[in-house]
């Protein structure tokens, strides 16, 4: 590895590339440009590897990959969980891997995930630039691509205040009116499961996130840019899949030039992320200045808003844009997720199922459906 070289094997390497690329120069001034930038490049990674690992410790164990380039061809393009479940079986699970001079961990465990982002927290709370989401898709609002420091702390502080084990009870009504409507449909139409959940946790996200009711089918304004959004994040969640990921300099790359598709695809992201976060919020800011407004997290977020003079409220109005959008992506996607697991635990477990449905006979009986109050009776769910 690079940081293991000795500094007068670096220097003798630097001075044999100098005198090389002078002797070029004259001759192919253009190759000397591309070969000077190149040698630029690895020195850089060198002394970065340096700072990162100055006692040259090994790394957990993980796929070697190719020199250069590491492991970069073969990060997963699909199903990413999949792979890495493969790899633990033959690295552990801690998989550590390069790919084009980035540095990657994959956490195989709830241990180890513990060990380090709980127990260690104040030394692994920052996150990896990712230059194709945040930068080139917009995706800067989501608080799990932010870097740790004050911006972050803000975003989460206007987060827990609106989201915290108390604050939530106040959207049991909503959640209990739409699970209604979820039963109704899934009585009437079981085959549609899958639409019905990520129904349901659309209608009570953005009824409780922007007070906005949506319609019954996934054919709502809403709910498509929910999903188009979801869908233009996919692969852009996988890390290390585009170049630009381990290359930052690309994304100033025109995306006219030859080989840009992950530029043009970006550019189509943005416009889908910018409808994500900026058409609910100001819907919400159109109904109240109407007075027309349902209470709602953002509607609270932006009430709380400084004056229109003040220093600091553009940046407290991007955060409640930003809180609104996180809430609105993040509970539509993983509360979907759990639930269609839930679905596909009961019907590959019918004792656990019926000792469920006993549970619920015995609390509430025939007449009513369960709801928030009855939790503590049921101790199984």
């Amino acid at each position: 590895m690079l940081s293991q070289l000795s500094l007068q094997d670096v220097s003798s390497a630097v001075t044999h590339a100098v005198n090389y690329l002078l002797s070029l120069s004259e001759s192919y001034p253009y190759l000397s440009y591309a070969g000077g930038a190149v040698f630029v490049a690895i020195v850089t990674r060198w002394l970065a590897e340096r700072r990162r690992n100055p006692r040259g410790l090994p790394y957990p164990p993980g796929p070697r990959g190719l020199p250069f380039i590491g492991a970069y061809y073969e990060i997963p393009e699909k199903r990413p969980w999949a792979v890495y479940k493969e790899w633990s079986k033959k690295h552990g699970d801690l998989i550590f891997y390069k790919a084009m001079g980035q540095n990657y961990l994959i956490v195989q465990s709830i241990r180890r995930a513990n060990d380090l982002f709980e127990k260690r927290s104040a030394i692994y709370s920052d996150r990896p630039p990712q230059p194709m989401a945040v930068d080139l898709m917009g995706w800067s609002f989501n608080m799990g691509w932010q870097p740790y420091g004050s911006w972050w702390r803000r975003h989460r502080k206007a987060f827990h205040e609106h989201f915290n084990a108390n604050a939530i009870e106040k959207y049991d009504p909503i959640q209990t009116k739409a699970l209604h409507c979820f039963l109704n449909k899934l009585l009437r139409q079981p085959a549609g499961f899958g639409d019905h959940i990520q129904n349901l946790f659309a209608a009570i996200i953005m009824k409780t996130v922007y007070g906005i009711t949506i319609s019954n089918d996934n054919n709502d304004p809403w709910m498509r840019n929910i999903m188009e959004a979801l869908q233009s994040l996919g692969s852009v969640g996988i890390p290390g899949l585009y170049l630009v990921d381990h290359i930052p300099i690309l994304k100033y790359i025109p995306s006219w030039f030859p080989g840009a598709e992950f530029k043009r695809e970006a550019e189509r992201g943005l416009k889908i992320t910018t409808r994500l976060v900026v058409e609910p919020y100001e819907a919400v800011k159109e109904s109240l200045r109407k007075g027309a407004a349902e209470p709602s997290v953002v509607a609270a977020l932006i009430s709380d808003l400084p004056p229109e003079n003040h220093p600091i409220r553009a940046e407290e109005e991007q955060i409640a844009a930003n809180i609104g959008a996180v809430s609105y992506v993040a509970g539509a996607d993983t509360s979907g997720t759990i639930l269609l697991t839930c679905f596909l635990g009961l019907a590959m477990n019918m004792d656990a199922q019926k000792k469920a449905q006993a549970e619920i006979d015995a609390c509430v009986g025939p007449t009513r459906l369960p709801n928030a109050s009855d939790r503590p009776s049921l101790l199984d769910l």
